[in-house]
């Protein structure tokens, strides 16, 4: 009698150790993906806490998402007056060498250029014109001074006043407009603020781009 009715409940054993067996499979799989959630919720949790830590000294400090172009500085000082008032005798700027890797070279900015001339430290001057500008001097018979023209426009110093060149001053200028009417490939028309000219285009012609030493700019 007792065998009889272990041959009767030995199936229905069988069939809920199967049942069990594949509920704790369910939950096994229900489990991993709950896991899985709970990661992916953890992990985008700590990024957003993060960010919001990180952000305030990003904003801060807009330089830090410029490329390293242009971030990457020396410290360069002003020597002389010809840049002035835009920059005094003996200030400190920076200088970003690496800043005409990922920028062209544009009319208006002020630039440290190596020249034979002034062998102890680069100049600083301004870019007036570049490649491709049109560009011819005029002579203003009254005052016996040119006047420089780019693009139709007379160029003025960072106060507003047309360059006036002396004649005598303007002979070497004069042989570079009258040769290249346009400013030629990897050339370009330094000046400072004199409106006599100094040391810088009127002195020694159009410069080399390749001399160029980098940027220069305030602090």
């Amino acid at each position: 009698m007792g065998s009889k009715r272990n041959i009767l409940f030995r199936p229905i054993f069988s069939c809920m150790l199967q049942i069990v067996l594949a509920a704790v499979e369910l939950f096994a799989k229900f489990m991993k993906k709950v896991l899985k959630i709970a990661i992916l919720i953890l992990v985008s949790a700590l990024a957003i806490i993060a960010t919001i830590a990180f952000w305030p000294r990003r904003a801060a400090n807009p330089e830090s998402f410029a490329p390293p172009c242009e971030t990457e500085h020396e410290v360069f000082v002003i020597r002389g007056d010809s840049l002035a008032p835009e920059f005094a005798d003996g200030q400190e700027v920076k200088l970003l060498p690496r800043y005409y890797d990922c920028h062209s070279l544009s009319a208006g900015d002020a630039v440290a250029y190596r020249w034979a001339g002034n062998k102890d430290a680069p100049l600083a001057k301004i870019v007036k014109a570049v490649a491709g500008d049109r560009w011819r001097m005029e002579l203003m018979p009254e005052q016996n001074t040119y006047q420089i023209e780019v693009n139709d426009q007379w160029l003025k110093n960072s106060e507003g006043a047309p360059y006036q060149i002396p004649g005598k001053k303007a002979k070497m200028l004069l042989l570079y407009a009258n040769s290249y009417p346009r400013i030629p490939e990897g050339a370009c028309l330094i000046l400072g603020n004199v409106l006599e000219g100094s040391d810088d285009s009127v002195k020694f012609g159009l410069a080399a781009q390749e001399n160029i030493v980098g940027k220069i700019k305030p602090f």
